[in-house]
């Protein structure tokens, strides 16, 4: 037996097993608290004891083997400084000392490679002060600017903004093209230095001449067959004189045609062997008329003939003509009476006024042979005066109006108020009017006889003078 006559105490205890020999192997013993397998247990690094933990839960350093501890690993010691054969410890703030990282990479290269803000070969790209990349570290250009990007590639775009607005251009493998609604621009002042012929390519298209020496632009040669039609507007904006003329065979409405710098002229073909000049401010006549012609509206205007000239005519009028004075020996009108415009109630056309007793400055009559009478309702004046009051009446003042009447009206009675907005003859309510002030009752004269021959009650329409 492992053990030799053990003994339990209270409340001990032990575990055997045989494997079939004549030994019985102890498994566990409490009989023997500070043993086991026969070796003591101790915190002090012994030979033949059970290692133990100290009270602070480690085991002493002399447990572990030679050569390991506290400053030490297989012999290396450490250090925060770079030491050949030591173990790289980080300093206070955490990090490993530049010294530490393989030679050749330092605060300003990495493995030889210098940092750089703008596109340099054989460098590394580092942002600039906007926090941004250069474009041209994508392969890309600058394309907003006064000025045309370098080495460009056909079909890349720039806005170019010494013009205002700005304009866009396209390259298209040798020149810069204006594209903004199908503009064409010369590259530079040699462009045109010499003639240039223009093609059917250019229909449609402002070509602006930007040269310092005299240049001849020839338009494209046009023929019925098989017949074309283009447009073309051209504008010198150089410092030398630019010819524009036809070629061989056909021909221009003002040959040769001459801008000056700052001129420009406009030209159309309808597929014949004519050019036409549409507008060209080289020149001070259009349709062979003299600007002299032509009515202006930066300055005074006059006919070369005294009363000769009309404005307008009676199967096309204008609508309306303005002006703060107008001068002259007569007037013509269709209508035939004198309005100016009152406050007033809703009134129905031709109704008889008098000066109104309440808000507004005229109202319809009510009673007979009323005095302050003003005039009548008028529908259609010639004259109207007052005409900025907003939402006045025009009110007839003098000449000939429609008038409301009742009861029975020959031609050239005179006229007194009636009720409700009419007027009546004099003849009808003579016995009912105060003879006194009876010329200021009477406000007009009949131009017609009236249809009714009767009734008082009955109203209807008719001519008066006032």
């Amino acid at each position: 037996m492992d053990l030799q006559n053990p003994i339990l105490q209270p409340n001990q205890q032990v575990a055997l097993s045989n494997d079939g020999i004549s030994t019985w192997h102890s498994l566990y013993s409490t009989a023997i608290a500070s043993t086991l397998d026969g070796y003591s247990p101790s915190t002090i690094p012994t030979a033949n004891t059970i290692p133990v933990s100290e009270n602070t839960g480690q085991l002493a350093i002399g447990w572990l083997p030679t050569g390991i501890n506290a400053t030490t690993l297989d012999s290396y010691s450490s250090s925060s400084s770079p030491t050949a054969n030591t173990i790289p410890v980080a300093g206070s703030n955490g990090q490993l000392a530049m010294g530490w990282l393989p030679s050749g990479i330092n605060a300003t290269t990495l493995d030889s490679y210098s940092p750089s803000s703008s596109p340099t070969a054989n460098t590394i790209p580092v942002a600039g002060s906007n926090g941004e990349l250069s474009l041209g570290w994508l392969g890309l250009q600058d394309v907003v600017g006064t000025t045309a990007p370098t080495s460009p590639w056909t079909g890349l775009y720039w806005l170019n903004t010494s013009y205002s607005p700005p304009v866009l251009e396209i390259f298209n493998g040798s020149n810069w093209e204006i594209v903004t609604s199908g503009f064409l621009r010369s590259q530079s002042s040699a462009a045109y230095s010499q003639s240039i012929t223009l093609t059917i390519a250019n229909s449609g298209q402002i070509v602006f001449f930007t040269g310092t020496a005299t240049s001849t632009f020839t338009l494209p040669l046009s023929n019925s067959s098989p017949g074309w039609s283009m447009f073309i507007v051209i504008s010198n904006q150089g410092s030398a004189p630019l010819i524009i003329a036809p070629q061989s065979g056909n021909s221009i409405d003002m040959n040769p045609l001459t801008l000056q710098p700052g001129q420009q002229c406009a030209v159309e073909n309808d597929g014949s062997v004519t050019w036409h000049l549409l507008y060209n401010t080289a020149s001070s006549t259009l349709g062979g008329l003299s600007y002299t012609s032509f009515v202006r509206t930066d300055a005074s205007t006059y006919p070369t003939e005294d009363n000769t000239f009309i404005i307008g005519g009676s199967a096309n009028r204008y609508q309306g003509i303005y002006s703060v004075t107008f001068y002259g020996n007569a007037t013509s009108a269709n209508y035939a009476d004198l309005a100016e415009k009152y406050s007033a109630p809703v009134m129905a056309d031709a109704t008889v006024v008098k000066v109104s007793s309440n808000n507004y400055e005229v109202e319809p009559v009510q009673n007979i042979g009323e005095l302050s009478i003003i005039g009548i309702v008028s529908s259609t004046p010639a004259f109207r005066m007052n005409d900025s009051l907003e939402e006045g009446t025009y009110i007839a003042l003098r000449g000939r109006v429609k008038c409301r009447v009742r009861g029975p009206i020959k031609k050239g009675d005179y006229l007194v108020s009636y009720y409700e907005g009419t007027g009546t003859s004099l003849n009808n309510v003579e016995a009912s009017i105060d003879n006194f002030l009876l010329s200021k009752r009477i406000f007009a004269i009949a131009l017609q006889d009236s249809i009714n021959n009767k009734s008082m009650s009955d109203e209807e329409l008719i001519e008066v003078v006032i």
